[in-house]
């Protein structure tokens, strides 16, 4: 069983525990390279999502420890996230044109339809409500604007732990639970939750899966407001 699941009075905390514990700076940086792999797929699908034509600020929701900056390079990046002690580390990949601002990605510090230009990669299953996540980026997202999604396909990632003996546990220098839905992750993500979850607000341009089709650990959306 997993610990108690926090409540908007202690969320900050018990966040700032959780991203010290399960450093995702050090996770995109894991020992296994088939994980590396995986993360840097990822980066690289959600860089994609956006063509040459696209407005050249960007907004990063949940933006960790800054691990896509460098994929944005010539974009006016703004980075939002709520951990003092990630940002931190962001602050050291922030050079340029990147801006840091701490605030909740459920309630963005930023106008409506203010923002031309936005991604939320692997942030949405660690917030108390998503679906209010999702709506705050309809909220501050431009008409015509671009949004990009990534989660977990947890079922799946949770199979293939059971399957792969000490998969999902702590190795090779980076800790973690057997299932990170017994603890971090707040909501157990596959792709028709999230379908489900952004019906009515956007429409889905593209899906994408990480690593291969056949084999769906994430999901990438680009979505456009409706």
């Amino acid at each position: 069983m997993g610990r108690p699941r926090p409540d908007k009075d202690n969320f900050i905390s018990w966040n700032e525990e959780m991203i010290q514990k399960y450093d995702p700076d050090e996770y995109h940086h894991h020992p296994s390279f088939i994980i590396r792999n995986v993360e840097k797929l990822r980066c690289r699908k959600v860089r994609a999502m956006f063509d040459k034509s696209q407005d050249k600020t960007i907004v990063d929701l949940g933006c960790g420890a800054g691990n896509l900056i460098a994929y944005f390079d010539g974009f006016d990046y703004i980075g939002v996230d709520i951990s003092e002690f990630i940002l931190a580390k962001a602050a050291q990949r922030a050079t340029g044109k990147a801006c840091l601002i701490r605030a909740a990605v459920e309630e963005l510090p930023f106008r409506d339809g203010s923002v031309a230009s936005l991604f939320c990669s692997e942030v949405i299953e660690h917030v108390l409500d998503p679906s209010k996540l999702i709506r705050e980026a309809h909220r501050v997202l431009a008409d015509g604007g671009t949004a990009v999604f990534t989660i977990p396909n947890e079922g799946l990632i949770n199979t293939l732990k059971s399957l792969v003996p000490g998969a999902g546990g702590s190795r090779d220098g980076y800790r973690a639970p057997q299932r990170m839905d017994d603890e971090w992750h707040l909501t157990s993500f596959n792709a028709r939750l999230f379908e489900e979850m952004a019906a009515g607000l956007f429409s889905i341009e593209k899906k994408s899966a990480v690593p291969f089709p056949f084999v769906p650990l994430r999901y990438v959306f680009k979505l456009k407001k409706t």
